[in-house]
């Protein structure tokens, strides 16, 4: 018994298609790229982990039409969809999407076209040799996931044999064998299908030489001209460097004044309305918890400016908590936050609550400096590591005041919802300690 229930679940897991497959794929407009795309998400057992994949920009049309039709049959008769082959196609009765439509849906799927997109309707085309022109270089970007420049290089280092090779290779992923007798006999070419003239050809790819010739001259005269308007800015700046620098710091404390103060009038909606915010007193919720303990911190650090001269260093008041910035090199930015609060078990009664919860309080520091971003950068990491997350078990009780719920904290509790405390008299201790070993290493005799 135990044996025929794995086999029914394995069945159930590994069909082919399930009911919604059927629904979107039994009657498939084969002209309608949104209506197959449909039917190949509808097998969600295997559509990103094999369909998807499948139809990349690469594949040959056939190959793509088959899998089409092959979810389309079996969608009516799952036995019969097993034995669809490449061979199916021979049938030419079985309705199948065109190349066309194929390209369409590659594109919705991937976001780009098959490769061979741009070579479509040989048969169709007046001039031949503006089909191979229109084909050659788009199918060299779809198939190398390249821009225009490159798929240009390309060909311009082509001669006519190999030019038709890539012309032959874009058309294969498109046609089926030739059956008739000829000189294209087996290959995946148009019926029609007859070589460019290799005068017109190698005309074509000298034109494409010499313009990526010319591109190239270009892109030198741009890069001498950049090397020299660089070399005359670092000369400039040599000539006025202090004056510059001056300038230079200025600007930075002005735009980062700006920028800071941009940045508070566009949070100070809604802190206002998170301050302002009415919470009902007879649920407590995780947000209700958050705002409680984040008002002991803006109880604990009110919103201050400070100044000196040209230099500015600003406390302001986040929906997390606080953060603080300066407007002068290497002033770091801090930011201190209630990062999450999870309820473990509240009790309610009458505007009065008692939970147990975590909180995670988390800071981090921010250095800047327009001159050396990297040092700044270093010392941002340094600082933020002795501050990062952390994470307490507290059991408190709360009062809802008639507007929002506020929590009763120990000193201990309130403490910890503040950055932690930098020990100044031990790092003092720590230098004396360095300077005395050095003293030591220099035979001065120390007492350590």
């Amino acid at each position: 018994m135990r044996l025929l229930i794995i086999v029914f679940l394995l069945a159930v897991i590994f069909s082919p298609f399930n009911a919604q497959a059927s629904t979107a794929c039994k009657d498939l407009d084969m002209a309608d790229a949104e209506a197959i795309k449909a039917c190949l998400e509808s097998d969600t057992t295997w559509y990103e982990a094999r369909t998807k994949p499948m139809f990349e920009p690469n594949k040959e049309c056939s190959h793509l039409q088959t899998q089409v039709v092959k979810r389309q049959i079996e969608s009516v008769d799952p036995k019969k969809g097993k034995r669809v082959n490449s061979k199916t196609l021979d049938d030419q009765s079985i309705p199948r999407p065109s190349c066309e439509t194929v390209a369409e849906v590659v594109e919705l799927i991937h976001g780009r076209p098959s490769a061979w997109q741009p070579c479509l309707g040989y048969d169709e085309a007046a001039d031949k040799l503006t089909h191979f022109k229109g084909c050659i270089v788009p199918f060299l970007e779809g198939r190398y996931g390249s821009d225009t420049n490159a798929a240009l290089s390309r060909v311009s280092g082509m001669d006519c044999k190999r030019a038709l090779a890539t012309y032959g290779q874009a058309l294969g992923l498109i046609y089926p064998p030739i059956q008739e007798q000829g000189p294209f006999l087996g290959r995946r070419l148009p019926s029609s299908y007859a070589d460019p003239d290799c005068d017109q050809v190698n005309a074509y790819v000298a034109e494409i030489k010499q313009d990526v010739e010319k591109a190239r001259q270009e892109q030198i005269r741009i890069a001498e001209a950049a090397k020299a308007e660089r070399k005359r800015i670092k000369e400039e700046m040599a000539q006025e460097a202090y004056e510059r620098k001056k300038n230079m710091i200025e600007a930075q404390r002005k735009y980062e004044e700006a920028d800071q103060k941009a940045m508070d009038q566009m949070m100070a909606a809604g802190l206002e309305s998170r301050k302002n915010r009415e919470d009902p007193k007879d649920v407590i919720e995780g947000k209700h918890l958050h705002l409680a303990l984040v008002k002991h911190i803006w109880d604990q650090r009110p919103e201050e400016e400070k100044g000196f001269g040209g230099i500015k260093a600003v406390l302001k008041h986040t929906t997390h908590g606080f953060r603080t910035w300066g407007n002068a090199p290497m002033m770091p930015n801090f930011y201190h936050a209630v990062k999450d609060v999870s309820i473990k078990d509240c009790s309610v009664n009458n505007g009065k609550g008692h939970c147990t919860y975590t909180v995670t309080v988390s800071s981090s520091s921010e250095y800047k400096d327009a001159n050396n971003q990297a040092r700044a950068n270093f010392y941002g990491q340094f600082a933020s590591a002795f501050t990062g997350p952390r994470t307490y078990t507290w059991e408190s009780d709360f009062t809802h005041d008639g507007k929002q719920w506020t929590v009763d904290l120990t000193d201990e509790q309130r403490k910890l919802l503040l950055p932690p405390e930098i020990d100044v008299s031990n790092s003092r201790s720590e230098q004396e300690k360095i300077d005395c070993d050095y003293m030591s290493a220099m035979g001065i005799p120390m007492l350590c």
